[in-house]
């Protein structure tokens, strides 16, 4: 609680396609989702929602990993992939799985004998993986893109 999204990071004026501008995009989309499924989920229950409901139960809804949040998620996230052929999916999900090794590697204290070896590997890998991304968005652009949709068809049809 009191917490900023992204510890207050802003992209600057005209930085458009940073990974700061899709964090904060996808997190506005997050929100939007769980005011929604707020909203859905009081309707079920026949409760008047106003606007400090609205704030505190989506709040709620974020912090609890909420089921109904989840799916609601989930199957934006499901939209999103649609328009990618299975070739195009593997390299988005190859390039998630190196990123995340890298990452897994940078947190731990101790290196193995192998490291030379595995380095040697992530960093072909990632190379390949580059290589075959060229016009694909990244996961983070990719669900960007489709939440942005999603809200600017939600605000035409509201």
């Amino acid at each position: 609680q009191g917490k900023t999204i992204l510890d207050g990071q802003a992209p600057a004026y005209k930085e458009l396609d940073t990974a700061l501008s899709f964090d904060l995009l996808n997190a506005y989309g997050v929100l939007r989702i769980a005011k929604q499924t707020v909203h859905a989920l009081a309707k079920k229950q026949g409760i008047e929602v106003n606007d400090v409901f609205e704030s505190r139960a989506s709040q709620n809804l974020i912090k609890t990993n909420d089921f109904a949040l989840l799916e609601a998620l989930s199957k934006e996230c499901k939209k999103a992939l649609e328009n990618y052929n299975e070739q195009q999916l593997s390299i988005i999900l190859a390039d998630k799985r190196i990123r995340d090794y890298k990452r897994s590697l940078e947190l731990r204290d101790v290196q193995s004998v192998y490291s030379l070896g595995s380095t040697a590997w992530i960093l072909a890998q990632d190379r390949i993986n580059k290589a075959a991304m060229g016009h694909i968005p990244d996961f983070k652009e990719l669900i960007a893109e489709h939440l942005v949709k999603a809200v600017l068809k939600a605000n035409q049809a509201a």
